[in-house]
């Protein structure tokens, strides 16, 4: 897909940032609606020679949101929910003391981060709820109803970025359709995709997979704290066996699958934005890529070098994934590395940006 003097170019470009900034290994994949180049470089664990492969599984973080929003774009399209019902229809039995505030919230509301929320966005935010347990179904629904029961965190309408919004959204459609939302994905994204995925760090269960990385004593301390930490602050192995994700929150950010797979994923909204009806129609595909400025069904809009661009990254502290979709000129990148130190994930921001303006002359070529 691109020429070989500017894949070893990249390459290079890639080379000289993971040894700057203490990054063991990462994917990169550039893409169009039907073709793929994906480079794979270094290693999966800091201390071990084992390469990083190209079907490696990386952790991606916040860019599970858009999975979980285009789950409900096929939801809504098989008339299980709509966009603009209030929230009440949806949970009056199982919220009955839902907050006047949260009564007439609507589900796109909470898919553009406008319902009036709380982040969750550090786990010491969970401090303030009575303990929960059980299975991460009962967790949710019981975080549901907890959550809801409260005045709001922001007036309705304004925007604040809440991963509390789609762990309420996955509550809601488990509750709607009578399955764990890991399985609701299966069976309506991977499985039509032909997509293996899996919930936590990829290394957890399978040590032949990347490891997690960050700065040493990372993994306690508050998230605003991290990014205070000294840039020479020695970068560690992530323990394996410490929580990553809080199980409340698996819709907004616990997915691991290859690059490949999640490519898969993203070209399936390439080709629907092109009239190909794919998994859902191309006008939703449209409608989720451009409905709100800040936070759009899992996306956030913005423009680089006068192009529109749909991104998203995530970040849990011990991977860091990257993409820019620019749906109009049939194009995607997408950068993930098995470390979430905070120079890692800022020279791997400026990486992606770099390369989506350097690869910039070929989009017009990939409209087809």
């Amino acid at each position: 897909m691109i020429a070989e003097e500017q894949r070893s170019h990249i390459i290079g470009s890639l080379q000289n940032m993971m040894q700057e900034n203490r990054i063991p290994g990462l994917v990169l994949g550039i893409y169009d609606y039907k073709r793929s180049t994906i480079i794979n470089l270094g290693k999966r664990h800091i201390n071990q020679a084992d390469p990083i492969q190209i079907d490696d599984n990386f952790h991606l973080g916040s860019c599970c949101k858009p999975i979980t929003a285009t789950l409900f774009a096929v939801l809504v399209e098989q008339n299980y929910f709509t966009w603009d019902a209030p929230l009440f229809r949806y949970l009056s039995s199982l919220v009955p003391d839902i907050s006047s505030d949260y009564k007439n919230i609507t589900l796109r509301q909470l898919f553009t981060c406008t319902a009036g929320l709380p982040p969750f966005i550090d786990d010491s935010e969970f401090d303030s709820l009575p303990p929960i347990t059980g299975s991460s179904r009962e967790q949710r629904l019981a975080f549901t109803q907890s959550i809801l029961s409260k005045p709001a965190h922001t007036k309705p309408s304004n925007f604040t970025y809440s991963n509390a919004s789609y762990a309420i959204l996955g509550s809601l459609a488990e509750q709607k359709l009578n399955r764990d939302w890991s399985e609701l994905l299966y069976e309506y994204i991977f499985k039509p995709l032909n997509i293996t995925a899996g919930l936590g760090l990829p290394s957890l269960n399978n040590s032949n997979q990347p490891h997690g990385h960050c700065y040493k004593n990372q993994t306690n301390l508050h998230m605003n704290d991290i990014a205070k930490l000294p840039r020479d602050t020695e970068v560690v192995p992530y323990p394996n066996g410490q929580q990553y994700i809080h199980p409340i929150l698996q819709p907004a950010g616990d997915l691991h699958l290859s690059i490949p797979a999640y490519i898969k994923f993203l070209q399936m909204h390439l080709n629907s934005f092109m009239n190909t009806y794919t998994l859902i129609s191309p006008t939703l595909i449209r409608h989720m890529h451009t409905q709100a400025a800040e936070h759009s069904f899992g996306w956030t809009n913005s423009v680089i070098d006068k192009i529109p661009v749909s991104q998203v990254n995530g970040w849990g502290g011990a991977f860091y994934t990257h993409t820019i979709l620019s749906v109009g000129q049939n194009t995607g990148l997408t950068l993930a590395t098995n470390t979430g130190h905070i120079q890692a994930v800022v020279a791997c921001q400026k990486m992606i940006h770099s390369l989506f303006q350097t690869l910039d002359y070929a989009k017009e070529q990939l409209v087809y």
